[in-house]
């Protein structure tokens, strides 16, 4: 079987979870993710054709099998997934031979099921035990941690006007429930994986617009309103909770159209203290 390398991810900037000091600048890694996203049981298969024929690859992103059954495996779903789905992964993981792909990562979609909703009890337990399922299969596997990704493929629970309650909860209500829920999901994780990296394939890097207005009062209302306007409190809920061991990863997505080597620079010269100042408008609002 032939393997095709897809779209590589350039991790641009690195932050540590629960610290603002300076870091000694890790060396860049590549890591393999695309539309053809490999099943535990394709890269035990493959990997020996596939690490000879992409070895600039530092890893890959893995889509595991189990929780497609019945239901797309978004975390955010109703029900919870059924974790003997996933043993078949897990076994397939500890037997695959990996050498020179070391970073791998289980992929985790952040996108919700149709009516799932952040004050509803029942749904979030659900998101919650998922998220703790996924980040066991990514220890017992032995991944380096999950690749989140927040893009709404189908239902989208960061754009407030869209989600159930909107009419009758203020956007400020939703910002604290998904902070809180930020918070849970890290440290539910962490229960499972308490040294988990996570790679994101943009968190605050998609606001560069919002991000250096003045008015915290303007810069909420303005997220009101943004597709991804509640994917911040998520954030700082997870920063909330996470311990110094964890590192968030911000792939910077939108460097796919970038044309021009001073794009890079610029970026990646900036990315961290863009993400501490949005951070530290949060709490200011918060406040």
């Amino acid at each position: 079987m032939t393997f095709k390398p897809l779209t590589a991810w350039v991790v641009l900037s690195v932050m540590a979870a629960t610290t603002f000091a300076q870091f000694e600048r890790p060396r860049k890694k590549l890591i393999q993710y695309g539309w053809g996203v490999p099943s535990p049981a394709f890269v035990r298969a493959n990997i020996a054709e596939m690490e000879t024929k992409c070895p600039f690859f530092d890893g890959l992103v893995i889509r595991t099998q189990g929780g497609w059954k019945s239901y797309p495996a978004h975390v955010f779903r109703k029900t919870p997934f059924d974790p003997n789905e996933f043993t078949e992964d897990i076994t397939n993981l500890r037997a695959t031979e990996f050498r020179r792909f070391t970073e791998n990562f289980i992929l985790m979609w952040g996108t919700c099921e149709k009516g799932w909703d952040w004050f509803n009890d029942s749904d979030w337990q659900a998101a919650e035990y998922n998220a703790r399922l996924l980040a066991y299969v990514a220890k017992a596997g032995g991944c380096v941690g999950i690749c989140f990704d927040p893009e709404p493929y189908n239902g989208n629970l960061w754009h407030y006007p869209s989600l159930p309650n909107a009419s009758t909860k203020s956007f400020a209500a939703y910002w604290a429930r998904v902070r809180e829920c930020g918070s849970r999901f890290m440290r539910a994780i962490q229960s499972e994986f308490p040294n988990i990296r996570l790679l994101t394939f943009f968190w605050c890097s998609l606001f560069s617009d919002i991000v250096d207005i003045p008015d915290p009062n303007e810069r909420m209302e303005r997220l009101s309103k943004h597709s991804y306007g509640l994917l911040p409190a998520f954030l700082n809920g997870m920063l909330d909770a996470a311990n110094e061991q964890v590192i968030i990863v911000d792939g910077n997505e939108p460097a796919y159209y970038y044309r021009e080597p001073e794009q890079y620079f610029r970026k990646d010269g900036a990315a961290v203290q863009t993400q501490l100042r949005f951070a530290a408008s949060i709490l200011e609002w918060d406040a």
